[in-house]
């Protein structure tokens, strides 16, 4: 896995018919998305394609993104596999890191997976999650007293496993606070 952070293809903004040019934009804000076994691509994509239209709207690279993981290549819900680009391991603790989960997400993260986000955690990183990821960061103790997401469908099975932590009944109320 390429541990390197460079520039890559994302560093390429395309004019698009549409665009306002930022003027003195801040450096990249770098966010790392990582893959847990099944995840949906739905929710990786969602999460990815913005960042992507805002560089090419703004002309400017404003965001850069990196799929992470404790191995070099993840299969998602639907079977498609994608590759890590960087390692979990390797990342620094000013990092933005979004855990992307998906089917089966109450043993998505392996022990090896749940010690590395325990010391990110610890030493200052920044998790979210996409999907169900809410899983994983509930497992950590990282949801308690704090506001989350989760999808309707989702929310049964995450009640019965965290009896003590209550998803938002409504998202776009926490929409308008970030």
């Amino acid at each position: 896995m390429n541990t390197e952070r460079k520039t890559s293809y994302r560093s390429f903004v395309p004019k698009s018919a549409a665009y306002f040019a930022v003027k003195d934009a801040l450096p990249p804000r770098d966010i790392y998305f990582l893959l847990l076994p099944r995840f949906t691509m739905l929710a990786l994509s969602s999460a990815i394609e913005p960042l992507r239209v805002a560089n090419q709207l703004s002309q400017h690279e404003l965001y850069r993104w990196q799929t992470v993981a404790d191995t070099s290549a993840v299969a998602s819900s639907c079977g498609v596999e994608l590759n890590a680009q960087s390692c979990l391991h390797d990342l620094n603790t000013t990092d933005q890191l979004l855990v992307c989960s998906g089917t089966d997400p109450h043993k998505a993260a392996s022990e090896q997976t749940m010690q590395a986000l325990r010391k990110f955690s610890r030493m200052g990183g920044k998790l979210g999650a996409l999907c169900t990821g809410a899983f994983t960061l509930a497992r950590l103790g990282l949801l308690q007293d704090r506001r989350f997401t989760l999808h309707w469908e989702n929310q049964t099975s995450f009640r019965e496993l965290f009896p003590d932590l209550r998803a938002a009944k409504r998202s776009s109320r926490l929409m308008g606070r970030l």
